[in-house]
């Protein structure tokens, strides 16, 4: 046999064994953790104690970090409310589903996306949650106008949850942060398109094509926008820009009327009296 096929089936044995190795599951990472681990169930994993669901308060009162091995049949009675599922759905509490198992952080515990990273189990984390926690870095980045780093948090978000509305909208916005509007569209029309009363999804989007200079779809986007919010008058300008500039001069200057007739604000009022000179020209 000659070296080469030798290290071919070397490989291939590898990759075998690999795919045989089993994963180290949620509860085998997190039973050295610090914390009390407990179990709602006789059935417990190694390292998981049961016990009370007074005994879990108590825990949990007294600043610990709760592992806890709830199966679903556990947590299905909701009849009263001293139940195992109505006290969980009170916490705050992450869940792990393949292993059953959820993390009640302590009162004190800090931000959880960091302690989860931290010990490699963000990924088993259920996916609505683990999309929030990076949906959440996200816009925190992006109010610190770290739009570069906000984008790799989105992107996180969206690998979890693809047409989750706001971590969409986020995306695009933070595109536009950076001066990125072609880069801004797709994500933000996918947040409108499932999202389709989510006013900044349809403002982000109009404003977006305002900047591509895209005026007919600007208009549309915006106009919608307007109609989710039509007590704030600051968005009649960029409707009347869109209009106007897409070929709608008539409908331009009625939303400028409309702008004059709503709002004392100086600088709208400037900025209208300049749409009005550019789109009152012959």
């Amino acid at each position: 046999m000659t070296l080469a096929r030798i290290a071919i089936l070397t490989a291939i044995l590898s990759l075998f064994l690999a795919a045989c190795t089993p994963q180290t599951g949620v509860a085998q990472r997190v039973r050295d953790l610090p914390g009390v681990h407990v179990a709602w169930t006789s059935d417990a994993p190694a390292g998981f104690e049961p016990l009370t669901l007074a005994q879990t308060q108590a825990a949990h009162k007294a600043g610990q970090d709760i592992w806890l091995y709830a199966p679903t049949t556990t947590l299905s009675d909701n009849s009263n409310e001293d139940s195992p599922a109505k006290w969980l759905a009170a916490q705050t509490v992450f869940h792990f589903p393949a292993d059953q198992l959820h993390w009640i952080p302590a009162q004190t515990k800090t931000e959880p996306l960091s302690y989860l990273q931290q010990h490699q189990l963000l990924d088993a984390l259920d996916a609505t949650q683990r999309s929030q926690l990076w949906r959440s870095h996200g816009d925190n980045l992006r109010m610190q106008n770290d739009f570069m780093s906000a984008i790799a948090a989105y992107q996180e978000a969206l690998k979890a949850l693809p047409n989750d509305v706001e971590s969409n909208a986020g995306l695009g916005a933070a595109y536009l942060g950076l001066g990125r509007a072609s880069d801004a569209v797709p994500p933000l029309q996918r947040a409108a398109a499932n999202g389709p009363n989510h006013y900044w999804a349809h403002r982000l989007l109009g404003t977006s094509y305002l900047n591509l200079q895209r005026y007919a779809l600007a208009s549309d986007e915006l106009t919608q926008a307007y109609l989710l919010a039509p007590d704030d008058p600051s968005l009649l300008p960029a409707v009347a820009l869109a209009q106007g500039r897409s070929g709608q001069k008539d409908l331009a200057l009625r939303t400028l009327s409309q702008l004059e007739e709503r709002s004392t604000d100086p600088t709208l009022l400037d900025t209208a009296k300049a749409l009005r000179e550019e789109f009152s020209a012959p």
